[in-house]
Order: C-alpha cells, then sequence, then structure tokens
C-alpha cells in the first residue's frame, strides 16, 4: 500500500489510475480469452459429436428401410 501512496506522489493521481486499470484490463483479458478457448473447444467437441450422431442416425434408417423393403418383397412373392 505504501508503494501505491508513493506512486501516487510521484507520477500524480490520473497516470496512476490508467496504470491500474490497465493492469485490470489486461488480466481480465487473459481470463476471459481462456474461457473462450475452452467454450471453442467444447463447441467443437459438441458439433463432431451431432455430425456423429447424425451419421448414425442415417445409417439406422437406411438399415431399417432396406429391412423392410426386404420384407415388403419376401411378403408379395408368397
Amino acid at each position: 500500500m505504501a508503494e501505491l501512496t508513493e506512486w501516487i506522489g510521484t507520477l500524480g493521481f490520473p497516470i496512476v489510475m490508467c496504470l491500474l486499470f490497465f493492469y485490470y484490463i489486461y488480466e481480465t483479458k487473459k481470463s476471459t480469452d481462456a474461457q473462450i478457448e475452452k467454450l471453442s473447444n467444447s463447441i467443437d467437441k459438441m458439433n463432431e459429436s451431432i455430425i456423429n450422431l447424425t451419421l448414425e442416425l442415417q445409417r439406422e434408417e437406411m438399415n431399417w428401410q432396406s429391412e423392410y423393403t426386404l420384407t415388403n418383397v419376401t411378403e408379395k412373392q408368397n
């Protein structure tokens, strides 16, 4: 605390406050950037999961349709 009052005495209140605000903004930006990176990674993983699930559903639908068609053809022949 003594250093802060010494800085204010030598540099002046506005300059010290600008330096403190700069430091606050810098630290907040670092924290925000880290959070955004984590969120981006999570979104990328979720997108990949959605794509994989969509492909699996399409495969299941194709299997179901081919089984349904095969069953109908077999029934019509009998």
